[in-house]
């Protein structure tokens, strides 16, 4: 199953943060946005498909980053305690 989240870079992207990646519907970010990889995105949580939520809330998944000519993919744990209603954003977290 594949969830596709399309966003766009920006000046102040600088994903310096240890344990959380951020993708916002935002068409801005500040320099404080040290955990944000991507602004202007076309779905936040809310918008993901109630299939996907259940995959997340039940299984292990791969998420997959893809840059231009770059491709970054980890895996990642859902929890059935994630709500998953945010409609700005997605969070992900290292625990």
């Amino acid at each position: 199953m594949e969830e596709e989240v399309i966003f766009k870079g920006h000046q102040n992207i600088r994903c310096r943060h240890k344990t959380t990646l951020e993708v916002t519907k935002d068409d801005y970010l500040t320099p404080r946005g040290d955990c944000i990889i991507g602004i202007n995105a076309n779905k936040a949580c809310y918008d993901l498909s109630d299939r996907f939520k259940n995959a997340l809330r039940k299984s292990k998944v791969t998420i997959k980053i893809i840059v231009g000519n770059y491709e970054y993919s980890f895996n990642a744990y859902g929890s059935k305690e994630l709500i998953l209603s945010n409609k700005r954003d997605m969070v992900i977290r290292k625990s």
